[in-house]
């Protein structure tokens, strides 16, 4: 569907689940971060029953996996986005990026909390190092978060430039 070098996925072909699965597919298989969706780790966590936050109604009970449940996270937010000017798609990316932001500060305070190994990380090992059951529980839902939510955000300014012919900027924080 898609080339190596690009992705093109034009608004009028929004409501077609599956040619946005094939966007969602090209970027886990070409870019890094992305990736990161399908990871071990991500794995595990979601079949634990922990949800990236914030959950959307009825997701859930949908996805099998966690890559099922990303696309058709990505499936339901282009179609919100689909009619959405330039400063509304910006918005919206806005959001997403400050709650990923969010997430990775409280992702990195737990783990210097207990001290986890950032250089070599093991999944396995870290998560034991959090003697806290909630604290752990929240690293998990943070973990989540922050891997779905940069993903989204990297789609969706892909799709920012494709769409309104600039790069999406980040806002400047006040």
């Amino acid at each position: 569907m898609f080339n190596k070098k690009e992705a093109r996925l034009d608004r009028k072909d929004i409501p077609d689940f599956d040619k946005v699965i094939g966007l969602v597919v090209w970027f886990i298989k070409n870019d890094k971060l992305v990736s990161e969706v399908n990871s071990r780790t991500n794995h595990i966590i979601f079949n634990e029953g922990y949800r990236p936050q914030p959950e959307l109604e009825n997701l859930n009970a949908k996805a099998n996996d966690i890559l099922d449940w990303f696309c058709m996270k990505v499936f339901l937010v282009l179609n919100f986005l689909k009619d959405s000017n330039k400063k509304e798609f910006a918005d919206f990316i806005d959001i997403l990026s400050e709650v990923d932001g969010n997430s990775l500060v409280q992702t990195m305070e737990i783990g210097m909390k207990y001290d986890f190994n950032f250089s070599n990380y093991i999944y396995e090992l870290e998560i034991e190092k959090v003697s806290n059951e909630e604290e752990r529980g929240l690293l998990k839902v943070y973990w989540l978060t922050s891997t779905v939510v940069s993903s989204e955000v990297r789609i969706l300014a892909y799709l920012y430039a494709q769409y309104f012919g600039e790069p999406y900027q980040i806002k400047a924080k006040n």
